[in-house]
């Protein structure tokens, strides 16, 4: 291990921005361009930015400081606005962002949170966070290696966006030849298979609407049924899932692989011979999110409403040329599941790396070895 490695607190690597970062309520909010920043990640675009400069985005407060099923800390770059419940850090000089993201990501902070039944971290706790850090040389190298495999993942997320764009102009063009509608509810229905933790006795993949990317991009993390302790629902392979919950976002997703995921999340199946290509096709339409805004109900937290959109029109599916444009779609859903492993195994590595190349255990030379 090098002897330029040294515990270093990160109020002493990092400037606090805290007093430059506003919440603004999401009645308020100007649809826009800019992430808006939270505790958990990008919550919503707005149509203004506060930072126009990288900074190190730290949780402040919310039970995933306990959990850590999503990440707690964040390399924001561009424009954006970040609201009250995320801190803002920017680098001192020697000190390089991204790493500072890894480290903090990588730390134990336990011992720093407060409050019983909302855990939080304060300012003054987290500037006391030691970090084991090596010269910022060193630092580039450790973020180059995990940035690449990063970079690898957002590839293979891109290409999964360009197979479903495929699918998608597939249906369409099907679509425009079909003369007959029928009723949505008709042909998709929501099925509710309940799952509780009391009847488990090992541990699930769960998905919940924060392991979901917004407009339609499908998921982008995923989760465990461990510590999971309310009622969730089950869905099988292929189910179409979509986040009734502001459903503006548009939080729709086609799991290669069974499990367990949240309420929010309808669980959308095709009712007979109707192939599940048709019902995430039908899902991932702005018809269908603006239907469900039309129709969802509650003004802070809106919910789609199911009764609303069965009456939807949508094409016959039973039209003709369905078995053909239903098989070439589902081929590139598999083309795009198949990237979805290698992202797996691509994030298992960086899971991996980070611990060895964060404790010097590992050198940036030995892991490109």
């Amino acid at each position: 291990m090098s002897d330029e490695w040294r515990w270093v607190p990160l109020g002493d690597a990092t400037v606090s921005e805290d007093s430059k970062r506003r919440p603004v309520k999401e009645a308020d909010r100007t649809p826009g361009p800019y992430p808006y920043w939270g505790a958990s990640g990008v919550l919503d675009f707005v149509s203004d930015y506060i930072f126009d400069y990288p900074t190190l985005l730290v949780s402040e407060d919310g039970e995933n400081l306990k959990t850590r099923k999503t990440p707690i800390a964040f390399h924001a770059t561009g424009k954006y606005w970040v609201n009250n419940h995320a801190h803002v850090l920017r680098a001192r000089e020697h000190f390089d962002l991204e790493f500072l993201a890894h480290a903090v990501q990588n730390s134990d902070i336990s011992g720093y949170l407060t409050g019983s039944t909302q855990p939080k971290l304060t300012a003054g706790n987290l500037a006391k966070i030691p970090l084991w850090c090596p010269s910022v040389t060193e630092q580039r190298r450790i973020a180059g290696v995990l940035g690449a495999l990063d970079d690898l993942i957002e590839v293979n997320r891109g290409l999964i966006q360009d197979l479903t764009s495929m699918g998608d102009a597939v249906m369409d063009r099907w679509a425009e030849g079909v003369g007959s509608t029928v009723a949505l509810g008709d042909v998709i229905e929501v099925v509710r298979e309940g799952w509780d933790v009391n009847d488990s006795d090992k541990e699930s993949v769960y998905l919940g609407l924060e392991h979901f990317g917004t407009d339609a991009v499908g998921l982008v993390e995923r989760g465990t049924t461990s510590g999971i302790t309310s009622q969730k629902s089950l869905f099988q392979v292929g189910d179409v899932l979509y986040g009734k919950l502001r459903p503006y976002f548009r939080k729709v997703a086609r799991p290669g692989f069974a499990g367990v995921c949240t309420t929010e999340a309808w669980v959308m199946r095709g009712r007979g011979e109707v192939s599940q290509e048709f019902v995430h096709w039908v899902a991932r339409s702005p018809r269908f999110t603006e239907m469900a805004v039309a129709g969802s109900e509650g003004t802070k937290m809106p919910r789609a409403n199911w009764s609303h959109l069965s009456s939807m029109t949508v094409p016959d599916p039973k039209s003709p040329g369905m078995s053909a444009v239903s098989g070439a779609v589902h081929t590139l859903w598999q083309a795009g599941e198949s990237l979805n492993e290698e992202i797996g195994d691509l994030e298992a590595s960086r899971n991996e790396l980070l611990p060895l190349l964060m404790s010097g255990r590992v050198r940036v030379g030995d892991a490109a070895a």
